[in-house]
């Protein structure tokens, strides 16, 4: 039953985050004079830490033996991750605010689930720690260069690579693939399978942050 309350839940998000993405494409400036109407709660910005707001909730209902509540706000949590992209983009409200934001709440977002688990047995308490060191190397370097372009005026390029949002999407779906192992679903278990997957992207996205984009002919951070 969780599991398939889990797909349904997955695929009505996808259908929304498509519906909002035609919307914005669509009628992109009247979605945003809405958007700064209501900006305390349509805005990119509100989305992503209202969705941190709600991830939390969610691992505190889980906690209390409200699985399949939990599981539903967390994963409209991560699809919100989605949302606020593609508003953002869509309606020209991308911010400075949002761009440091975004990733930092991605990281708590899918951190302490992970944390909770590896304590809970379920995943390699190493693993997690290692994956944790990762990101904030990766997080201080994003924060160095943006003070080097600040100071310096210079211009390197500070955005997510592929690995990146790859690792990220790959992070919360293991939370939630993770409470259905532990309700005992009927799910094998390939918990640290999927995490050294995640460490491995998330090594690849800190490393790329130094390639350098030949479709931009920027460096990637």
């Amino acid at each position: 039953m969780d599991n398939i309350l889990a797909v349904v839940t997955t695929i009505l998000c996808w259908l929304f985050v498509f519906a909002v993405e035609r919307k914005v494409k669509d009628n992109g400036k009247s979605l945003r004079q809405l958007i700064l109407r209501y900006k305390y709660v349509l805005h990119p910005n509100a989305i992503t830490i209202g969705a941190l707001i709600l991830a939390l909730i969610s691992m505190r209902l889980y906690h209390l033996q409200f699985p399949r509540l939990a599981i539903i706000l967390f994963l409209i949590a991560a699809f919100a991750d989605a949302i606020d992209g593609v508003i953002a983009r869509g309606t020209g409200l991308v911010t400075s605010l949002g761009k440091e934001i975004d990733p930092l709440c991605d990281k708590i977002k899918y951190f302490i689930p992970l944390i909770y688990f590896a304590y809970q047995g379920l995943l390699s308490k190493e693993l997690v720690i290692i994956l944790f060191l990762i990101d904030v190397t990766g997080q201080l370097l994003r924060r160095s260069v943006s003070c080097i372009n600040k100071n310096f005026k210079l211009k390197f390029k500070i955005a997510s690579n592929g690995f990146g949002k790859i690792k990220t999407i790959l992070a919360l779906l293991l939370v939630v693939y993770c409470c259905l192992l532990q309700q005992r679903s009927g799910v094998p278990d390939f918990a640290n399978h999927i995490l050294f997957i995640v460490l491995i992207l998330a090594t690849l996205s800190v490393v790329f942050k130094f390639v350098k984009n030949k479709a931009t002919k920027e460096r990637l951070v």
